[in-house]
């Protein structure tokens, strides 16, 4: 289930998802206004670390924020 979701228009999205305890995260991306979705990015952690914001400025900039105060920044293909 996912905790987030954001969309940059009406056929692309992002979707977060924590799993294992708080300890990995998943982003899901959708391309056709959420009918399928597909595992994008996924980052395991040795500790508790929610991702508690994920802003979307453009196709090219997606920003997270963890519940550990960490920030991370990535495009949109999540490289």
């Amino acid at each position: 289930y996912f905790q987030q979701i954001t969309f940059t228009d009406e056929n692309i999205g992002y979707g977060h998802w924590t799993t294992n305890n708080g300890q990995t995260q998943n982003i899901f991306k959708t391309i056709d206004g959420g009918k399928t979705w597909e595992l994008v990015y996924q980052k395991h952690f040795n500790y508790y670390n929610i991702i508690v914001s994920m802003d979307i400025y453009n196709n090219d900039t997606i920003l997270f924020i963890s519940s550990n105060k960490e920030l991370y920044k990535t495009n949109n293909s999540f490289k």
